[in-house]
């Protein structure tokens, strides 16, 4: 499980696990800061667990916990966005993944503002936030397929093709 978390925590962030955030985050700039921030990343490790378990009430009031702690935490601001977009709240969905974009630009973070930008039927924009993941990750084939996969859906063919050959 621990492995899981850390391959997770590295997924969504950018990060290896007990790294901080200190280059996107302005409070670890006090010595408060990393104190602050070591404990919001240790309580996103928590919380991502029960998100993962299935217990969504529970994770968001665990991720408001930590923005009440670190306000800009990329991690907790984005999933609790992908929570609220679990729920359906695909408006405060969208609102938190951007905001968790606009601090830690990461494909991961793109791809799960398209999925909510997908459910609202925004197809332009779906396809505009995958091809910025692609950008960020040109050697992921994932992000690649998932762009292709848009285009196609969106009548794009020949389009499609460059990252699908990239893939």
């Amino acid at each position: 499980m621990k492995k899981l978390l850390r391959d997770a925590w590295h997924a969504v962030t950018g990060l290896k696990a007990g790294d901080s955030q200190r280059h996107h985050n302005p409070v670890a700039e006090s010595p408060d800061g990393d104190h602050h921030l070591q404990a919001a990343d240790s309580a996103f490790e928590d919380a991502l667990a029960i998100h993962q378990a299935g217990r969504l009430p529970e994770a968001q009031s665990a991720y408001l916990q930590i923005l009440k702690l670190v306000p800009e935490h990329a991690p907790a601001l984005h999933f609790l966005g992908v929570s609220h977009g679990q729920t359906g709240n695909l408006e405060q969905a969208e609102s938190l993944i951007r905001q968790s974009i606009r601090l830690l630009p990461i494909p991961e973070y793109f791809g799960n503002l398209a999925m909510v930008l997908d459910r609202q039927g925004r197809h332009d924009e779906v396809i505009a936030a995958r091809r910025k993941a692609a950008e960020l990750a040109p050697d992921n084939a994932a992000v690649l397929m998932a762009l292709g996969d848009t285009l196609v859906a969106a009548g794009r063919s020949v389009e499609a093709e460059q990252p699908f050959r990239a893939a």
